[in-house]
């Protein structure tokens, strides 16, 4: 399929540090920095809490983002964070890696099972954060690309006229012109110019293709 629903968008790749602890934090900075990886930090989790509402959608100008939150924070604890985060801000679908001590393991696992990526243990190997934290940006960069073809995918479909939807429906049940024009009281070759509306404007070439990119981005008709 050639269209510009397959292509990849370029985009930065950011680590958002949630720690209250500033010597680790500063540690941290130039470890990602020396990797060449950009790092924003925030010193408690309501200054990541605002910045997450500011940046609500995923959109193709946003960065691929990893967040590393610290369980153990001050006012706020990162569980409570985590909370509130997920509740709060769904269209917030970066990953979400734990640091934590030896005595939050188990607080880990059960964290994991509620939605977060991983958690690394304090204190950490270099090369294993580095790794963990590449693996959560190449996961934003999947899960992003996926969000905004479907964003790019809806754009296409507002513009099929309510004649062109209905039609589109009826072909990717695998109906023939004949049958969707005796169904709608239409003529066969008015369903044929629609049908060939709906190709264009979806950028497909036919009605396999059609179904597949739908079927892919999770249409339901």
């Amino acid at each position: 399929m050639n269209s510009y629903l397959d292509k990849q968008v370029p985009r930065k790749n950011l680590v958002y540090l949630v720690e209250d602890d500033l010597d680790l934090a500063n540690a941290m900075h130039m470890l990602f920095q020396t990797e060449g990886l950009e790092i924003k930090h925030f010193e408690d989790g309501e200054s990541f809490l605002k910045e997450v509402a500011e940046h609500p959608m995923i959109n193709p100008e946003e960065p691929a983002v990893c967040v590393l939150l610290d369980i153990r924070l001050g006012h706020m604890s990162g569980l409570e964070v985590f909370e509130k985060l997920t509740k709060n801000h769904p269209n917030f679908k970066h990953p979400v890696i734990f640091l934590t001590g030896h005595a939050d393991l188990q607080v880990a696992v059960d964290v994991m099972r509620q939605g977060a990526c991983d958690f690394v243990t304090k204190p950490f190997d270099s090369d294993t954060l580095l790794e963990k934290v590449r693996l959560g940006l190449a996961l934003s960069n999947k899960t992003m690309d996926t969000e905004v073809t479907k964003q790019q995918l809806n754009l296409l479909l507002d513009k099929l006229t309510h004649k062109e939807m209905t039609v589109m429906q009826y072909v990717i049940e695998g109906m023939h012109n004949r049958e969707i024009a005796e169904i709608l009281g239409n003529s066969v070759r008015t369903v044929e110019i629609h049908r060939a509306n709906v190709f264009d404007k979806m950028q497909v070439k036919s009605a396999v293709e059609l179904a597949r990119l739908l079927e892919r981005y999770g249409y339901e008709h």
